[in-house]
């Protein structure tokens, strides 16, 4: 029945046959919860303050449909609080990035930061991992003050992307997908640009 109900969402369908009965969880004030309600009257809407609480109101039937992230609709997420049956659906709303982020007061640490995020994704693009930490290539891009190993130090300490994708996003049940893939092409490794997500 749950794929008739993601069926009804990812149509934008509240009005015929079972249709009718669909409610959404969503928690209040994210991106979801925004885009959503672009889509669907308020009434439709079953809001919530966190993920755990969407999860429960679903399994309490008071929704047939929890809309989240990728992170929060993965197996291991939904099943920390519900053990019934369900199903995913394929409807990405939106197509948010997670990136780092510093505060402006500091300007090298900041530097810092991208350093390490470039590195990390230049071990994975050359096959070093932790235990290979030592193939990285030394850069003195901070002077003494940091010395010409960071990036050695950095995989040895984390490991590569693909290393630290798969202790962590992996271990919830993501996939990686085109967005969180290398980019193999002559131009290098390449950064999402533009959000996107299916408009109303």
């Amino acid at each position: 029945m749950y794929d008739r109900y993601i069926e009804c969402a990812e149509n934008k369908d509240w009005t015929l046959g079972d249709c009718t009965k669909l409610q959404i969880c969503v928690t209040a004030s994210t991106t979801q919860h925004d885009l959503l309600s672009r889509m669907f009257p308020s009434d439709r809407l079953v809001l919530s303050d966190s993920t755990s609480e969407n999860v429960e109101s679903f399994g309490d039937g008071k929704c047939q449909v929890l809309a989240a992230g990728s992170v929060e609709t993965s197996k291991k997420s939904i099943e920390k609080y519900y053990s019934g049956e369900y199903e995913i659906g394929s409807l990405a709303l939106s197509r948010e990035s997670l990136a780092l982020v510093t505060t402006e007061e500091d300007p090298l640490w900041s530097k810092f930061v991208n350093w390490v995020g470039i590195g990390l994704v230049y071990a994975e693009e050359k096959g070093i991992t932790q235990e290979t930490s030592y193939d990285m290539p030394r850069v003195d891009l901070f002077g003494p003050l940091i010395g010409d190993q960071m990036l050695r130090h950095a995989i040895r300490a984390v490991g590569s992307y693909g290393e630290i994708w798969a202790r962590n996003a992996a271990a919830v049940g993501l996939e990686r997908d085109g967005r969180n893939e290398l980019n193999t092409n002559p131009l290098g490794p390449m950064l999402i640009s533009d959000l996107t997500w299916d408009q109303p």
